[in-house]
């Protein structure tokens, strides 16, 4: 059982025999994903390892909704709140959305385990977390990506680490070992924004570009500039801190000018127990997640 949580945590060990091989089946992923949906009536609260031969290269294991398509099939509420939550999920534990990855290649099954990401909601933790997080190391014969680890949002909060390890045959041919963790207690999300009645900024628009230009504090941005050139003459001397306030008073420059254009809202009280919320209601069931993804591939 996770702590101060009512989910237990499911783990699955996965072995996708290579696409083309005697043993490949073309369903292996709708196999895996009928498990998946019998098994998570009893927890949301999930992840997969092991050795899925997919190569998934810079693929979003994310839908993006298409605005038009999702007005033109009165979906836009439906969907919407569901992005908006995903975004500060990832924000509240900083994880980035996009991966960085060193395998850019994509294969047959790599389109197929993004299809399987996107229907289930979970993400791919390689290029996420840990010491891994903005890497994305290969994991096979040091050229390609084929073993992942998959989790729901539930689990951020208790996954810990993350590495791709060096090669070592003791522990297989060609794979480089994956190592990761779990916490004993929650990993409760710290950023300001998350919590109850804490404001945060609206949405972009894109017809309020102008207002934003304008709304910049020029002062702020001259203040910045002398300091970069101070910094400039220091050559080999700049630090991490030197960066880090500088790149720190940017994104004030840029917050306080989102702020005054487009406004704050108040976010509902978000916790933890809150993520994957649309799969915790009661009709919520197999048939809604064929309807949503019968939506899902119509988009282009």
């Amino acid at each position: 059982m996770l702590l101060n949580s009512t989910d237990d945590l499911l783990c699955g060990v996965v072995y996708i025999p290579p696409e083309g091989s005697r043993y490949a089946s073309p369903d292996c992923f709708i196999e895996i994903e009928q498990e998946l949906i019998n098994i998570t009536n009893e927890s949301k609260c999930f992840c997969l390892m092991g050795d899925f031969n997919a190569r998934v290269g810079h693929l979003n294991d994310f839908f993006i909704s298409d605005d038009f398509l999702a007005h033109l099939n009165g979906c836009t509420d439906i969907f919407q709140p569901d992005i908006v939550e995903r975004a500060l999920v990832f924000e509240s534990y900083n994880i980035p959305l996009k991966r960085i990855v060193q395998d850019t290649i994509v294969n047959n099954y790599g389109y197929k385990l993004i299809e399987f990401c996107k229907n289930n909601e979970v993400y791919i933790v390689n290029g996420r977390f840990g010491s891994d997080k903005n890497i994305g190391g290969t994991t096979c014969k040091n050229s390609s990506t084929v073993d992942y680890v998959l989790a729901t949002t539930n689990v951020f909060r208790i996954l810990q680490n993350f590495d791709v390890t060096d090669f070592c045959n003791f522990y297989s041919d060609v794979h480089n070992p994956i190592s990761f963790s779990f916490s004993y207690c929650n990993k409760e999300p710290t950023h300001s924004c998350i919590g109850e009645n804490h404001p945060s900024v609206k949405l972009w628009c894109p017809g309020k570009a102008d207002d934003f230009c304008n709304n910049i504090d020029r002062s702020a941005v001259i203040s910045i500039d002398n300091k970069l050139h101070d910094l400039s003459m220091l050559g080999e001397n700049i630090s991490r801190s030197h960066i880090t306030n500088i790149t720190r008073e940017l994104c004030d420059v840029f917050s306080g000018a989102a702020r005054i254009t487009f406004g704050l809202k108040y976010n509902k009280n978000f916790s933890s127990d809150n993520t994957n919320t649309m799969n915790k209601k009661p009709w919520f069931n197999g048939e809604c997640r064929a309807a949503r993804k019968n939506f899902h591939l119509r988009q282009p």
